[in-house]
């Protein structure tokens, strides 16, 4: 079991006082955690501050605490990046979220490509940001990654300009690998990354996304799932973090 101040719990709005957690986060406490009255946790907001806290009162799908010392961290990764994918199948797109999540990804946007397999509702959205705020937990993220709402490729195509870099994960297409392409990315950049379906980009969409600036890259010499790919890109970003 981890220690009690390595327990972290998500409270919105973090502020010092007494606050009291969702259900989910009281649920994951008291059933799964075993917190009880006394016990000190770190809380955190998913937009970079913190703060010890302690339980005051623990009971079902209801935990208090006592939130001080709050303060604002830096985001987890000195080069934030923005991977857009065309979802999988619905029972592997949580692997998707939690491993990205945990590799540093700054924000995920689920995408529609001509070729998608899976169309997300908008109701997913809000599993998908439950998702990935426990898979910040775990890995001891400060910032919670944003999953949007579903995109149509166009549209994700068309925020190309408010990024430093974009990359198209194209296996068919590109003699590049992902770790020639990223070698002299300057550190606090910015990159948006886009993953086609398992059926592939069509023709039409790789031209329209070289036009708007994106540059091709392989991942691998086999053949990836999406959210695999996913995880690789993320994987290859967080390689070029500094150590601490």
């Amino acid at each position: 079991m981890p220690t009690m101040s390595s327990i972290r719990v998500h409270v919105p709005d973090l502020k010092p006082g007494i606050a009291c957690l969702c259900r989910e986060e009281s649920h994951h406490a008291i059933n799964v955690m075993r917190v009880r009255p006394g016990d000190s946790v770190v809380a955190f907001d998913g937009e970079g501050k913190e703060g010890i806290a302690v339980i005051i009162a623990s009971k079902r799908n209801a935990v208090e605490i006592d939130i001080s010392d709050v303060a604002a961290r830096p985001f987890d990764t000195t080069i934030q990046l923005t991977i857009a994918v065309a979802m999988g199948k619905v029972h592997r797109q949580g692997y998707l979220i939690e491993k990205c999540t945990e590799l540093g990804v700054a924000a995920i946007w689920p995408m529609l490509a001509h070729r998608s397999v899976s169309i997300p509702k908008d109701r997913a959205t809000e599993k998908h940001q439950r998702r990935a705020i426990e898979a910040a937990k775990q890995s001891h993220r400060a910032w919670v990654p944003r999953i949007r709402s579903p995109q149509d490729f166009e549209n994700v195509i068309a925020q190309r300009s408010s990024f430093d870099m974009a990359f198209i994960a194209d296996m068919t297409k590109s003699p590049r690998r992902l770790s020639l392409a990223i070698a002299d990315v300057p550190i606090e950049s910015k990159i948006l990354a886009i993953v086609g379906p398992e059926g592939g980009w069509t023709d039409e969409e790789r031209e329209q996304a070289k036009d708007r600036g994106f540059s091709s890259v392989s991942l691998s010499s086999t053949i990836l799932r999406t959210e695999t790919a996913a995880a690789a890109i993320c994987a290859g970003i967080a390689m070029l973090e500094p150590s601490n």
